[in-house]
Formats: structure tokens, sequence, C-alpha cells
């Protein structure tokens, strides 16, 4: 609450400058280590879209707060180079397995700049090789199939038989 002015008012001639004093009321808490050095494929999947979403807040609002804007990721990137890779190429699985709402999310996780092991963050590793970086970005074709068809979800968003 920013609308309360400061008790050392500054009196400058005749003008007086009041500051506002400003309480904020959360708490910044330290980002959630997650380690995928060593996890299997569905594992890795799961850590993407296995949520729980709460879509009644749009990505606009300020109250807007998914899950991996507090994760700090240990990995190992040639591994996770070649996990988006099988999933990029094979995503139908991913229709019948997650909800729209997690499948919104998790896209937004893997495509968007705060997740550190995100695939722009793999693509634009100078460590990696080249050949590893260029197989992610001709795999992303995968998604034209999923994005560009149909799908259907039942009342709660939950995937359709």
């Amino acid at each position: 609450m920013c609308n309360q002015m400061s008790p050392s008012t500054q009196v400058t001639g005749k003008v007086t400058n009041q500051v506002p004093v400003c309480h904020y009321t959360f708490v910044v808490e330290p980002p959630k280590s997650v380690d995928l050095t060593n996890v299997s494929f569905d594992e890795f999947v799961a850590f993407h879209f296995d949520h729980d979403t709460d879509h009644s807040i749009p990505p606009e609002s300020e109250k807007y707060d998914p899950w991996y804007f507090h994760v700090e990721v240990e990995f190992d990137a040639e591994n996770v180079g070649a996990y988006y890779v099988q999933m990029f190429e094979q995503p139908e699985f991913l229709l019948t397995r997650f909800t729209k709402a997690q499948l919104e999310e998790g896209f937004w996780a893997i495509q968007g700049p705060n997740l550190n092991s995100s695939v722009s963050r793999i693509i634009e590793d100078s460590d990696l090789p080249l050949p590893i970086r260029a197989e992610c970005i001709r795999s992303m074709r995968g998604y034209d199939r999923i994005l560009g068809q149909e799908v259907s979800f039942g009342p709660n968003g939950e995937p359709a038989e």
C-alpha cells in the first residue's frame, strides 16, 4: 500500500515534497531446486506438464504466477536436448496424457525465458555441439502435427477419449 506519506517530510524553500511509504505484503521465496540430470524421458515430460494449473488468472494479470517462475533446474544440456527432440518428434501422446491447461502452461515453460532448461536456452547454449542444437530446432516441426489439428478436450479441459 503506497498511499501513506512518510513522517519525515522534506521541505525545500516553500515547496513540500512528501515521499510515499510502500508496505509490501509478499515474501520472495528462493526458487525450488530441481535436478533433471538423471531423469527418465517420462519424468522429463512430467516435469514440464504434470502440474496443477489455475487458469482463472489470465497470463496478463499481475497475479499470474505459474510453477516455472520459481524453479532452478540442474540438468545435462545434451540429455535435455535429446529429450526435447524425442518429445517434439512424437508429441501426440501429450494430447491424451495432459489437460489443455497443463499443455498450455507446459509449452510456455518449454519455450519461455524463465526456465533455465527451456528449449530456447538449449538452442542458445554455445557449449552444446551445433548438431545437437540444430536437431532440436529441426524436431520442432513435430509440433505442427498437434498444433494444426482439431483437438477435443472434455468440459473441464481433460483429454477426450
